[in-house]
């Protein structure tokens, strides 16, 4: 029965698997917060508690090996649990986020 049930599950969110396998939430550069400034830390809060994070740099090294002008995503793990999410952003809207520090 768990095994069926877990096929229902997978095949009902077929829409929100890629190559990185289930992600729980796609979402904006812009819904991230600073964590910490001085490194360039990111973060998304996690529905167990805990957060998403990643660094601008990081981000910006990304954006620049992909094609001009096209968006780029990464994959961020939750570090107590098992939910990913997908952050969509370009090289405009990481500019954006700098512009909150200013």
């Amino acid at each position: 029965i768990k095994q069926f049930r877990f096929a229902l599950i997978a095949n009902s969110n077929l829409s929100m698997n890629d190559k990185n396998g289930f992600i729980w939430k796609v979402i904006y550069i812009d819904e991230l917060e600073w964590l910490d400034i001085y490194s360039g830390t990111l973060s998304y809060n996690c529905s167990c508690g805990d957060i998403f994070w990643t660094t601008l740099p990081y981000l910006e090294e990304i954006v620049n090996s992909e094609a001009k002008g096209n968006d780029s995503s990464v994959v961020l793990q939750c570090e107590s649990c098992s939910l990913k999410i997908k952050v969509i952003f370009n090289k405009e809207s990481l500019n954006e986020i700098k512009k909150r520090i200013n």
